[in-house]
C-alpha cells in the first residue's frame, strides 16, 4: 500500500501531527531554555509603556485598547500579561518585534474586566528574556466580540460575530438594516452561516432554522414558508438567484421563497424536490434554479426563458448518465455528465444552445470544467483545448484564438468579465477573446502576459457598462487590461503592483479592484465611486496592521485585519461606510494536532480539548458540542469529510466515544448511530470517503454515518461488518468504502460505481487468498493478495478494470506496493519493475518510460500528483510519465534527475514535484503554479545550505534547511509565501494542511500561513474584549 503523503483535488484526508509542538506552547520547560534577566543585557529603560494609542477602535461604546510599549533595537517576541509572575496561562498581547523600530503596538486580548495591571517581558531569538515589568494599568468594563464572516448583497454587508451574533450595514433596503429581526440575531441562538442574493440576506441558525431580512420582493420576507425553515427538518446550505432562494434541508428536500419569477415558486416540481430522491447540489442563472439530485437527475425550475425549463433536454440529465456539475450564464444552463459530455438549456442566444459544437461536447474528449460571461460559455477539456458558444460578443466566438486554446499549449483556468473570457495556460501565458473594451483584448499588455514570468490568477470587474481584467504574475506583480476607467488601467499606482511588495489576493467590486499584498498592505484602482480611491483610509490600509481578508459589494469594499478590526471604503451606500462596527479575532496555543479542510480547520490541545475555526457550516464552529470538545474526555484524534456538498469532522475521544459537528448532511450529524459510538464498545479508528464516515470498533465492528449512497448507509452489508469475522482496516474511494476482515475476505459499500459494488470479483476477495493491503483512486479500488496478484474494481476508467495487465499482476512476480493518482494505478513489483493502468492521461500508461521501469535498474519508491507518477530508483534516478501539467514530463530536468546526485525523497502538491537529493539540494518541475517553478527561491534550494525535509499544500511548498530557516514557494493562497513569520520560525518541522502551513515560532507558539481564512497568527492571543 502506499504509505507516501499525496494531497489531491478530491481532498484525501490528511493528518496533521503536531507532535513536535511543545506540550504546552510558549511555556518554559522541555527543550525551551530562557536565559534569564541577568545575562539578557536588556535595560529598564526599554519595556516602558508610551500609553493607550486614541482614538480605540470600538463596537459600540466599548473600547478595544492598544498599548505601545518600548522595545529593545533586537528582533524578538513581546509578550504582555495580566499578572506579575507572567505566567502563559494569562498572556493578552504578544508582538513580533523586527529590531528595527524603537516601539511597537499592541492589541490586547484574553482580559479580565475590571481594575488590571500589564506586565511586560521580552526575548530575542537566543532565547535571551528580560525580566517581567509592570507597564501599565486599565480600567475594562463592557464587552465585544470578534467578526468571524462578511457577506454580501449589492450594497449591504452582513457579519456574523463571535458569539453568534450578526451585525449589518449598509443601504437598508438591500439588507444593512436587520432591525425587525434583531432578536432572532442577537446570538440566543447563533448564526453559522449567511447567504445572499442581490438585495436579502438568509441566515442558518445553530438550530437548523432560518432567519431572512432585507427586501421582502427578494427573499427577504419568509413567513410563507417559516414552518418549513423554523429546524424542524434542519437546513444545511442556502442558494440564490437574483431575487429568491432555495435552501437544502437535512433530509434532501428543498424549500424556495422570494420572487415566484425568479424560481421562488418551485411548487410545479415540488414532488420532484421534497427528499425522495436527495437533492444534492444548485446552481443558478439570474431567475432559475437547476438541482442535482443523488441519483444524477437534474430538476429546474424559474423563469423558462433562463433555463427554469429543461423539458427540452429531460431525456439527456434525467440521471441515465449521471449529471456531476452545472455551470450557468446569465439566462442559461450547462450541465457536465459523468461521461464528460455536456448538455445545455435555457436562453439560446446566452449559450443554451450548444448545436454548432455539439460534436465537441460529446464527451469524445471530456469537458473537465465549464466558465462563463454573462451570455456564453468557455469549457475545459481533458486535453487542454476549449471549446466556446453563446453569443459571440460575450465570448461565445473563439475562432480568433482557436489555435491558441487547442491544447497544444493546455488551458488550465479561465477568469470572465461581463463579456470576455481570460484564459490561463499551463506555460503561464494568458489568452483573451471576446468584447475588446471588457478586456477581450490584451494586446496592449501582450508581452507581460506571454507566460516568460507566469500568471498564476486571474481576477475580474464586472459591469455592463465596462469591465477588465487584473492578474498575479508569479513574481508578485499586477498586469491589467480591459476598460480603464473600470479597473483595467493601473498606471497610478504601477509602482505599487510591481512585485517589490508581492500582491497575494485580488478583490473586485464592479468597478475597481483591490490587492493585498504580502506585508498586508492594500492597493486599489478603479472607479473611485466602486471602491477605487482608499485614500481616506490608507492610513489603515498601510500593513501597520495586515490585511487578511476583503470582501466587498457592488460598490464597497470591506477589509479584514489581523487584529481583527474592520475597514471600509468605497460608495456610503453599498456599505463603504462602517462607523459603527468593528471585529476581533482568536490566537490559538497549545496545539498538537490539526486536521484541515479547504474550509475549516480542527485543532487538538495539549488537555485534550478542540478548537476550530473557518466555515461555520462546515465545521469551523463547534459551539453545539462545546462541552463535549472541553476536554473533560480528551480528544485523541480527527478525521473529516470534504466535498462541494460540505465537510465535517468525527473525534475520537480518549473513552472511545465519537463527537461529530460540521455538514450535517456529510457526517457533522451522527445522532442515528449515536448509542454506537458512546464508547460501550470503543472506537479505535474512522475513515471518511467525502461525504461519509466509517468507524472501525475495538470487537471488529463497523459503525457508519453521513451520506448513505457514498458509504454512510451499511445497511446491505451490516452482516459482513458486525464482528464476527473481525475488521482489520478500512479504506476509501471518493464515494465508497472497502474493509479487510481477519480472514483476509473484503467487503465493500457506497456508490457502486466508486467501488461500492465489489461483486464482480467476490469470489477473488473472499479470503481464500487473503488480500493484505489496499489502495484507491478516486473511484476504484486495488488490492494485493497475499500471494502477490492485485485485484481490481470499481470505475473501469479510473483503474478499476486491469484486464490489460492482468497477466503481469497474476503473482507470478509479485506486487509489493500499489501508488495511486486521481484516476491511475502504480504498482511496484519483486522484480522492482512497475506495472501501470488506468487513465492513460493520469499516468495509466507508462508505455513511454517501460525500459525505464522494467527492472532493470529496481523501483524502490513512487510519488503521486493527481495526473502524474514520479519513481525513485536504486540508483538514485528519477523516472516520470502521466500528465505533464502535473509533473508526468521532468524533461527540463532530467540532468538533476539521473542519479549522478541520488534523489533520496519526492515530495508532491496537487501538479507538480519537489525532490531532495543526497547534497541537500531540491529539483521541482510539474505545475508552475503549484510549485514546480523553484526559480524564485533556487539559491535558496541549491544545497549550499542543506534542505533537511519537505512539506506540501494542494499548491506550495515549504522546506526546512539545516540552519533551521525556512524556504517556500508555490501559490500564495497556498502557502508559497512565508511572509513575516520567516523571521521568527524556530526551524522545526513544518506542518501542511491542504491550503495552509502551520509550525512554530521560537517561544513555541503556532503560526499558520496561506489561505487566509485559515491563517493563525500568535499576536492574535484570545479574545478582544
Amino acid at each position: 500500500m502506499n504509505c507516501t503523503p499525496k494531497l489531491s483535488t478530491f481532498r484525501v484526508v490528511i493528518l496533521i501531527f503536531f507532535t513536535a509542538l511543545l506540550g504546552s506552547c510558549g511555556k518554559s520547560g522541555g527543550n525551551l531554555k530562557l536565559n534569564n534577566s541577568g545575562s539578557s543585557g536588556f535595560s529598564d529603560k526599554f519595556l516602558k509603556s508610551m500609553g493607550f494609542e486614541a482614538p480605540y477602535t470600538s463596537v459600540g461604546n466599548a473600547a478595544t485598547p492598544v498599548l505601545k510599549v518600548e522595545v529593545p533595537n533586537k528582533l524578538g517576541i513581546l509578550q504582555l500579561f495580566s499578572d506579575s509572575s507572567c505566567s502563559n496561562s494569562n498572556v493578552v498581547g504578544y508582538k513580533y518585534v523586527d529590531g528595527i523600530d524603537d516601539s511597537i503596538s499592541v492589541r490586547l486580548g484574553n482580559l479580565p474586566e475590571g481594575n488590571i495591571s500589564i506586565y511586560a517581558k521580552f526575548t530575542d531569538k537566543d532565547l535571551n528574556g528580560s525580566s517581567c515589568k509592570k507597564v501599565q494599568e486599565y480600567d475594562l468594563s463592557n464587552k465585544s466580540y470578534q467578526i468571524q464572516n462578511l457577506v454580501a448583497t449589492s450594497g449591504a454587508f452582513a457579519a456574523i460575530r463571535s458569539d453568534g451574533s450578526v451585525v449589518t450595514w449598509g443601504d437598508p433596503s438591500e439588507g444593512g438594516d436587520s432591525s425587525s429581526v434583531s432578536s432572532d440575531l442577537d446570538g440566543t441562538t447563533a448564526v453559522t452561516s449567511i447567504y445572499a442574493n442581490n438585495n436579502a440576506f438568509a441566515a442558518i441558525r445553530t438550530d437548523g432554522s432560518v432567519v431572512t431580512w432585507g427586501s421582502s420582493f427578494y427573499g427577504g420576507d419568509s413567513s410563507s414558508v417559516s414552518s418549513d425553515l423554523n429546524g424542524t427538518i434542519n437546513v444545511v446550505k442556502i442558494f440564490a438567484t437574483d431575487r429568491a432562494f432555495a435552501a437544502i434541508r437535512s433530509d434532501g428536500s428543498l424549500i424556495t421563497w422570494g420572487n415566484s419569477s425568479y424560481g421562488g415558486d418551485s411548487s410545479a416540481v415540488s414532488s420532484d424536490l421534497n427528499g425522495t430522491i436527495d437533492v444534492i447540489d444548485i446552481t443558478t442563472t439570474r431567475q432559475a434554479f437547476a438541482a442535482i439530485r443523488s441519483d444524477g437527475s437534474v430538476i429546474t425550475w424559474g423563469n423558462s426563458s433562463y433555463g427554469g425549463d429543461s423539458s427540452t433536454v429531460s431525456s439527456d440529465i434525467n440521471g441515465t448518465v449521471n449529471v456531476t456539475s452545472i455551470a450557468s450564464t446569465a439566462q442559461a444552463f450547462a450541465a457536465i455528465r459523468a461521461d464528460g459530455s455536456v448538455i445545455t438549456w435555457g436562453n439560446s442566444s446566452s449559450g443554451g444552445d450548444s448545436t454548432s459544437v455539439s460534436s465537441d461536447l460529446n464527451g469524445t474528449i471530456a469537458v473537465t470544467d465549464i466558465f462563463a460571461t454573462d451570455r456564453a460559455f468557455a469549457a475545459i477539456r481533458s486535453d487542454g483545448s476549449v471549446i466556446t458558444w453563446g453569443n459571440s460578443s460575450y465570448g461565445g466566438d473563439s475562432t480568433s484564438v482557436s489555435t491558441e486554446i487547442n491544447g497544444t499549449i493546455e488551458v488550465t483556468n479561465i477568469a470572465a468579465t461581463f463579456f470576455a473570457f481570460a484564459a490561463t495556460r499551463s506555460d503561464g501565458s494568458v489568452v483573451t477573446w471576446g468584447d475588446a473594451s471588457h478586456g477581450g483584448d490584451s494586446s496592449g499588455v501582450s508581452s507581460e502576459l506571454n507566460g516568460t514570468i507566469g500568471v498564476s490568477s486571474i481576477s475580474a470587474t464586472a459591469s455592463f457598462f465596462g469591465s477588465s481584467f487584473a492578474a498575479i504574475r508569479t513574481d508578485g506583480s499586477v498586469i491589467t487590461w480591459g476598460d480603464s476607467s473600470n479597473g483595467g488601467d493601473s498606471s497610478s499606482v504601477s509602482s505599487d503592483l510591481n512585485g517589490s511588495i508581492a500582491i497575494t489576493n485580488i478583490v473586485p467590486t464592479n468597478g475597481a479592484f483591490a490587492t493585498i499584498r504580502s506585508d498586508g498592505s492594500v492597493i486599489t484602482w478603479g472607479d473611485s465611486s466602486y471602491g477605487g480611491d482608499s485614500s481616506a483610509v490608507s492610513s489603515k490600509l498601510n500593513g501597520t496592521v495586515e490585511v487578511t481578508n476583503i470582501v466587498s459589494t457592488n460598490r464597497a469594499f470591506a477589509a479584514i485585519r489581523s487584529d481583527g478590526s474592520v475597514v471600509t471604503w468605497g460608495n456610503s451606500s453599498y456599505g463603504g461606510d462602517s462607523s459603527s462596527v468593528s471585529s476581533e479575532q482568536i490566537g490559538i496555543v497549545d496545539v498538537t494536532n490539526i486536521i484541515a479542510t479547504d474550509d475549516a480547520f480542527a485543532a487538538i490541545r495539549s488537555d485534550g480539548s478542540v478548537i476550530s475555526r473557518g466555515n461555520s457550516s462546515n465545521g469551523g464552529d463547534i459551539s453545539s458540542v462545546a462541552s463535549e470538545l472541553d476536554g473533560t474526555i480528551g480528544v485523541t484524534n480527527i478525521a473529516k469529510t470534504a466535498s462541494t456538498l460540505g465537510t465535517s469532522f468525527a473525534a475520537i475521544r480518549s473513552d472511545g466515544s465519537v463527537v461529530t459537528w460540521g455538514s450535517s448532511t456529510n457526517g457533522g450529524d451522527s445522532s442515528s448511530v449515536s448509542s454506537e459510538l458512546d464508547g460501550t464498545i470503543d472506537v479505535t479508528s474512522i475513515k471518511a470517503t467525502h461525504d461519509a464516515f466509517a468507524a472501525l470498533r475495538s470487537d471488529g465492528s463497523v459503525v457508519t454515518w453521513g451520506y448513505g449512497a457514498y458509504g454512510g448507509d451499511s445497511t446491505s452489508v451490516s452482516s459482513d461488518l458486525n464482528g464476527t469475522i473481525a475488521v482489520t482496516d478500512i479504506f476509501a474511494t471518493s464515494n465508497a468504502f472497502a474493509a479487510i476482515r481477519s480472514d483476509g475476505s473484503v467487503v465493500a459499500w457506497g456508490w457502486s460505481s466508486s467501488g461500492g459494488n465489489s461483486s464482480s470479483v467476490s469470489s477473488d476477495l473472499n479470503g481464500t487468498i487473503g488480500v493484505t493491503s489496499i489502495e484507491a483512486t478516486w473511484s476504484a479500488f486495488a488490492a494485493i493478495r497475499t500471494d502477490g496478484s492485485v485485484i481490481t474494481w470499481g470505475d473501469s476508467s479510473n483503474g478499476g478494470d486491469s484486464s490489460s495487465v492482468s497477466s503481469e499482476l497474476n503473482g507470478t512476480i509479485a506486487v509489493t506496493n500499489i501508488f495511486a493518482t486521481s484516476s491511475a494505478f502504480a504498482a511496484i513489483r519483486s522484480d522492482g519493475s512497475v506495472i501501470t493502468w488506468g487513465s492513460s492521461s493520469s499516468g495509466g500508461d507508462s508505455s513511454s518510460v517501460s525500459t525505464d521501469l522494467n527492472g532493470t535498474i529496481a523501483v524502490t519508491n513512487i510519488v503521486a500528483t493527481n495526473g502524474g507518477f514520479a519513481a525513485i530508483r536504486s540508483d538514485g534516478s528519477v523516472i516520470t510519465w502521466g500528465s505533464s501539467s502535473s509533473g508526468g514530463d521532468s524533461s527540463s530536468v532530467s540532468a538533476e534527475l539521473n542519479g549522478a546526485i541520488d534523489v533520496t525523497n519526492i515530495v508532491a502538491t496537487d501538479q507538480a514535484f519537489a525532490a531532495l537529493r543526497s547534497d541537500g539540494s531540491v529539483i521541482t518541475w510539474g505545475g508552475s503554479i503549484y510549485g514546480g517553478d523553484s526559480n524564485s527561491v533556487s539559491s535558496d534550494l541549491n544545497g549550499s545550505v542543506a534542505v533537511t525535509s519537505i512539506a506540501a499544500t494542494k499548491g506550495a511548498y515549504a522546506a526546512v534547511r539545516s540552519d533551521g530557516t525556512v524556504v517556500t514557494w508555490g501559490h500564495s493562497s497556498f502557502g508559497g509565501d512565508i511572509g513575516k513569520f520567516k523571521a521568527y520560525s524556530d526551524g522545526s518541522n513544518i506542518y501542511a494542511g491542504e491550503s495552509n502551513f502551520c509550525s512554530k515560532d521560537f517561544l513555541g507558539r503556532l503560526f499558520c500561513w496561506g489561505d487566509p481564512t485559515l491563517s493563525i497568527d500568535p499576536q492574535m492571543v484570545g479574545r478582544q474584549f
